[in-house]
C-alpha cells in the first residue's frame, strides 16, 4: 500500500513539476491531448497520472515515446492512417506503408530517422 502511495505521489510530482517542453507535450498527446494550449498538456497528463501513476511514468521513460506520440499526431490530422492494422504514410509523393501493426510502424521510424524526419516536416505544415 505504501509503495502504490509513494508510485502516485511520484507520477504526480513528474507531472506537475518535472516534464516540459516537447517532452510535455508528447505525453499529453499519448495521455489523450492533442493541442498546443501548454496548461491543457499539463492537466492532460496531471489527470492520467492521478489515473495511472505507474503508466504515465512508463510512458515517459519509453525510447519509443516521441515516436508514439509522432504517430498519434499524424493520425489525428489524418496523415497517417490506418487500413486494418496497417498503419500507411500519405506522403507528399505518394502512401508509404510504416507496417504491418503499430508495433512494426515504431519499430520502422526509431531505425528510419529520414522517414520520422519527414513525417514531422508533413505535420508541422499543416
Amino acid at each position: 500500500m505504501i509503495e502504490d502511495k509513494t508510485v502516485f505521489a511520484d507520477a504526480l510530482y513528474f507531472a506537475t513539476n518535472v516534464i516540459e517542453g516537447q517532452e510535455l507535450k508528447d505525453l499529453a498527446v499519448l495521455c489523450g491531448y492533442i493541442g498546443d494550449n501548454v496548461d491543457l498538456q499539463r492537466a492532460s497528463v496531471i489527470e492520467f497520472a492521478m489515473a495511472k501513476p505507474a503508466k504515465v511514468q512508463a510512458l515517459a521513460d519509453a525510447p519509443d515515446m516521441k515516436i508514439r506520440a509522432l504517430i498519434e499526431r499524424a493520425k489525428s490530422k489524418r496523415i497517417i492512417k490506418s487500413k486494418g492494422s496497417i498503419l500507411i504514410w500519405a506522403s507528399p509523393t505518394g502512401d508509404l506503408t510504416l507496417g504491418a501493426d503499430y508495433s512494426e510502424a515504431i519499430s520502422k521510424l526509431m531505425k528510419d530517422t529520414d522517414t520520422f524526419g519527414a513525417i514531422e516536416k508533413h505535420l508541422s505544415r499543416k
